[in-house]
């Protein structure tokens, strides 16, 4: 099994000896992946719709690891058995569903998260400063003309402190090329904004905000 740039990229945060539960897995690519290289024990390989799980059922019998991989109908983690699992990777949602997910079951406190938001990835940087959780790691990856950042985070119990740039930088190195890439994106999109905001003359404290943030960012990258 061969993973995109995307997928890899959750694949690497994954720790060695793992039980994972992948949810809304993209056709079982993941769990068969990290089976198939010892990455991990075993896996589950879930998601909302009937479909996505057929294609991914097939994907697992096609490689023969039936006995390995577990595939669970289920609303984000509601069906989601507990027992084991020491990951959970949610990769290509949402930053408000994910964030919803998450919310929505106790256990994830237990567990290693692997999420990669395709949107608002500031949301749920904030909901792990907001439940305790740290990242412990963070990485952007160009995928095709798109660019993402996939995040690990371990809960501690510790809520420290934290602003919109924390939530917008995370765990991300801004010395390497992709994470520089990612960070002058955000950049391009809060001065957008505020001189939307500017010209609308609607929100000039929003606009304000707007552009300290960014000029914050510029700071970070020794611009």
């Amino acid at each position: 099994m061969k993973l995109d740039a995307r997928l890899s990229a959750c694949a690497d945060f994954i720790d060695e000896n793992s039980v994972v539960a992948d949810i809304g897995t993209d056709h079982g690519y993941l769990p068969v992946y990290l089976v198939q290289n010892g990455i991990c024990k075993r896996a589950i390989a879930s998601d909302i719709g009937v479909s996505p799980l057929e294609s991914a059922k097939k994907n697992i019998e096609k490689y023969q690891l039936s006995d390995k991989i577990e595939a669970v109908l289920s609303d984000g983690l509601k069906n989601v058995p507990a027992d084991g699992v020491s990951h959970i990777v949610i990769a290509g949602m949402g930053g408000e569903t994910i964030c919803s997910i998450l919310d929505s079951c106790q256990w994830v406190k237990n567990c290693v998260l692997v999420l990669q938001p395709m949107t608002r990835s500031e949301l749920v940087r904030g909901w792990l400063f907001d439940n305790g959780f740290e990242i412990s790691a963070e990485k952007a990856i160009i995928d095709e003309k798109f660019i993402y950042t996939v995040l690990k985070a371990v809960f501690t119990g510790k809520k420290n402190e934290y602003g919109q740039f924390e939530t917008v930088v995370g765990g991300l190195d801004l010395s390497l090329p992709a994470e520089r890439k990612y960070i002058e994106k955000k950049i391009s999109q809060f001065e957008a904004s505020a001189s939307g905001k500017m010209k609308s003359r609607l929100s000039q404290e929003e606009a304000l905000k707007d552009k300290e943030i960014a000029d914050k960012l510029r700071k970070a990258l020794g611009e």
